[in-house]
């Protein structure tokens, strides 16, 4: 995970403990899950990357 991706998680986890509305908690909740899962595919697409380029099938 990247430094701007867990400052994001951070920034968004300080707004969740602020609320007092459920509704607010609820959307900031999916706000981190959807930047964790992000991180996920992005690391994954990366590693993808890496992997076809030193394949030896392909040189």
């Amino acid at each position: 995970m990247s430094d701007n991706e867990e400052w994001t998680i951070n920034q968004i986890n300080e707004l969740i403990k602020s609320q007092t509305s459920f509704i607010n908690r609820s959307l900031l909740e999916g706000c981190e899950r959807l930047v964790k899962e992000q991180a996920k595919r992005n690391d994954q697409s990366e590693n993808e990357i890496d992997g076809r380029s030193w394949s030896p099938e392909k040189w």
